[in-house]
């Protein structure tokens, strides 16, 4: 996809949808502003529409991903169809569906773009083993182990959040090492 307009991000591997979706940021030129990340049960049709009407701030288009988009009610499905003229001239819409779409919903009675992106086998990754190589000062086995785990569906900030509080955990062990605590 290389214009506006929608698309249908289907199946279960997660990891790859978001390698995609960051690859059509790139084709693009989709800047930070223009970039925009909706929950389907959080938003309303209305505010969706507006949203993909909205012509973009610094990019040549919006990128507007939807996840779980089998949320969406069909007053929300219908209103993109029925202004996908609109939404292609000013942005990008992606919707991602992980569940198994009934042939009743609103999604799959539809014509879109659609790119399938079947379940891969996962990779068997220790939780710790990335912060457990940087504690051991590998940095192979810390960047193995990270590849590892954002191959198996973990999020950027996840993997942050863990070696913050393994610091955390590092740093309390030294204090109570040099307040003499054995």
């Amino acid at each position: 996809m290389s214009r506006g307009g929608l698309s249908l991000f289907l199946g279960p591997d997660r990891p790859r949808k978001l390698q995609r979706i960051h690859e059509l940021e790139r084709e693009l030129c989709i800047q930070p502003f223009d970039r925009h990340q909706l929950d389907a049960g959080a938003i309303k049709a209305g505010e969706l529409l507006l949203l993909c009407r909205q012509q973009p701030a610094a990019s040549p288009l919006r990128l507007i991903v939807v996840d779980q988009a089998h949320r969406l009610d069909r007053a929300a499905v219908e209103g993109l169809l029925r202004h996908t003229e609109a939404i292609a001239a000013t942005a990008c819409v992606v919707l991602l569906v992980e569940a198994e779409l009934s042939a009743r919903h609103a999604l799959a009675q539809v014509t879109l773009q659609t790119e399938q992106f079947p379940e891969r086998p996962a990779t068997a990754s220790k939780p710790f083993a990335f912060t457990d190589a940087l504690g051991n000062r590998d940095a192979a086995g810390a960047l193995s182990a990270l590849r590892d785990q954002l191959a198996a569906g973990k999020e950027p900030l996840e993997v942050l959040g863990l070696v913050g509080w393994q610091l955390n955990r590092w740093v309390m062990v030294r204090r109570l090492l040099d307040s003499g605590y054995s």
